[in-house]
């Protein structure tokens, strides 16, 4: 029997592709990775990484959690979020999340977040 391998087959038959985003590298402490469970909703997860990191860590264009959580109307992660001292701050587009709420159309989120989140510049 001869093994060969062309790309992603062998002896005719497809191989299985490599896992590259598995779940432990889901779980690695990063804002990319906080800001993905956000966009799953999985709430475990995110409660998971708080713990472990900062929950007002920014990715390269300044958007936090709660940016993310306010954009797609996910009530329970802004919650979440807000319980963990998430602050309101402008990311590198000047947005702040309940203005991307309130682009989305979710005027009750973008409210509470006003209302509950506290204000990055103290002048606010």
């Amino acid at each position: 029997m001869r093994f060969k391998n062309n790309g992603h087959k062998l002896n005719g038959r497809r191989l299985p592709k490599p896992l590259i985003r598995s779940r432990i590298r889901n779980f690695y402490p990063s804002a990319e990775n906080l800001l993905r469970m956000v966009r799953k909703r999985d709430l475990e997860a995110l409660q998971s990484l708080a713990q472990r990191m900062d929950i007002n860590a920014q990715n390269r264009f300044g958007t936090t959690a709660l940016h993310v959580a306010a954009f797609i109307g996910w009530w329970e992660g802004v919650e979440f979020l807000v319980s963990k001292g998430a602050v309101r701050m402008p990311n590198a587009f000047n947005k702040t999340p309940e203005q991307l709420a309130e682009e989305k159309g979710h005027f009750r989120l973008a409210g509470y977040v006003r209302k509950m989140a506290p204000s990055a510049d103290p002048n606010q």
